[in-house]
């Protein structure tokens, strides 16, 4: 519609700081210090899903209808 105005907003943040808070405050190298091969194989898992949920998060281009 020729009323409308769109504006878009970018926001970065490290991935860092997000690992630090699920890691309980702590960092990758300290939790795999105190974890035994169980865990830091779950945590694999729970890292691939957490990275296809992040990237699911990005609009595909056949999402948009491009009809004006």
């Amino acid at each position: 519609m020729q009323d409308e105005e769109r504006c878009s907003l970018t926001l970065y943040s490290a991935g860092g700081l997000f690992r630090w808070v699920h890691n309980g405050f702590l960092s990758d190298k300290e939790v795999a210090e105190k974890a035994d091969r169980k865990a830091l194989a779950r945590r694999e898992v729970e890292r691939a899903g957490r990275r296809a949920e992040g990237l699911a998060r990005f609009s595909m281009l056949n999402e948009f209808s491009l009809d004006r």
